[in-house]
């Protein structure tokens, strides 16, 4: 059976392509978020089985599931697969619950036989002044689906978490446990490595811990529901841009930015249905040895090629780039101030080791050569989508 997301040069399909080792269907959290909802219709066309799906509880059953339909069948076009929307409604059930409540307000005894659990769900906020929020949600969360999976049988659980947990590590980063004296740059990376650990000393039996690295959209149609990661820096970069412009014109234009980091600085990103495919290989795989997996993209582009393209896209003169801040006049500081959550990621350069994940998924899935021009359709799929425009034809470039 071929996969939802298939490469477009007609590469092998990955070693696994239906779940015969396990019976009952599968519990998923997040279903109705970026990377879920692609998940989801993933296991959709790779397995035959029923998959339930957490949705939050407005006390509407009928609603819960009306919510997950709508999100499934918007990710079902946004990757040019209509044909998943009628398996979707066929195959795909909401149950009401919260990520909050002991074992999520779930009712084992109303669901269908399960025989995993895909912990999907997240926060993706990281300011201090949402903190509590975000460690109930990743860490408190984390522990009410675990509790979930332990009291129905101990099902396998396949937890989704980022590959920044790296903290300000820097240099090859191993597919392992982080060390304990990690230093982690804020709040989401803090609750992830938390979540991490409780999934690790917990009881279950067969537990994986999949990392990716900077999810964005489709590889063939670039299309996205996230707004966080790059698209979170491409949407505070235009905010502030245009912030200017108001009082300067198009001062931007001819003065260049001063950014506080290395232009040689990998960033590594990799598109949504790399993302589910490897993701859903890796967990229904039998007994593949590793626990803990990154799905990285193996030759990521480097930040000065990507962020003059940005630069170019949004009408601005190429980046300045400096090692320290001494030099910032206003503007830069406040640039600075606006994309402050991605500093540690401009300069901190790390190589993610994928060995784990190859061995499973194949090289593939892991090697993407995002160079500007194909890196410049991702941005321009997005800034269509955030002006309420029309993604055109010549915006979506098929590289593979």
């Amino acid at each position: 059976m071929a996969s939802l997301f298939d490469n477009t040069d007609g590469g092998a399909e990955p070693p696994l392509s239906v779940s015969t080792a396990m019976k009952g269907g599968h519990f998923v959290t997040g279903a109705t978020g970026f990377v879920g909802s692609s998940v989801v219709l993933e296991l959709v066309r790779r397995t035959d089985d029923p998959i339930v799906c957490l949705v939050r509880s407005t006390g509407d059953d009928a609603a819960a599931d009306g919510r997950l339909r709508m999100a499934l069948k918007r990710a079902a076009l946004a990757c040019d697969a209509p044909e998943l929307v009628s398996q979707v409604e066929e195959r795909c059930s909401a149950v009401e619950g919260d990520l909050l409540a002991p074992r999520c307000g779930v009712d084992l005894r109303a669901l269908p036989s399960l025989g995993m659990v895909w912990h999907c769900g997240a926060s993706l906020r990281y300011e201090d002044e949402h903190k509590d929020a975000i460690w109930s949600t990743n860490v408190d969360g984390t522990a009410n689906v675990l509790s979930l999976a332990q009291s129905a049988r101990q099902l396998p659980f396949r937890y989704v978490s980022t590959a920044f947990v790296a903290g300000d590590r820097t240099g090859h980063i191993e597919e392992a446990a982080a060390p304990s004296d990690v230093r982690l740059n804020n709040w989401y990376e803090r609750s992830k490595l938390a979540a991490e650990r409780l999934v690790a000393t917990s009881t279950l039996p067969d537990w994986r811990i999949v990392r990716p690295t900077i999810v964005i959209g489709h590889s063939r149609t670039k299309s996205t529901t996230s707004s966080s990661g790059l698209y979170g820096f491409v949407r505070g970069f235009r905010r502030f841009n245009s912030r200017v412009a108001q009082q300067l014109g198009d001062f931007l234009r001819h003065r260049p930015m001063r950014f506080f980091a290395d232009p040689d600085c990998p960033i590594n990103m990799i598109p949504v249905d790399a993302v589910a495919r490897g993701l859903v290989t890796i967990g229904l795989a039998g007994d593949c040895g590793p626990r803990y997996y990154h799905l990285a993209n193996v030759d990521p582009p480097r930040l000065g090629e990507s962020l003059d393209m940005l630069c170019q896209e949004l009408d601005l003169a190429s980046p300045t780039y400096v090692s320290t801040d001494s030099a910032f006049t206003t503007i830069d500081r406040e640039l600075d101030a606006e994309l402050r959550f991605y500093r540690s990621y401009l300069s901190n350069a790390k190589q993610f080791d994928a060995a784990a994940a190859m061995a499973v998924v194949g090289k593939a899935d892991l090697s993407w050569a995002l160079n500007p021009d194909e890196l410049r359709a991702y941005v321009r799929a997005y800034l269509a989508t955030l002006d309420g425009r029309p993604q055109q034809p010549d915006q979506v470039v098929r590289t593979r």
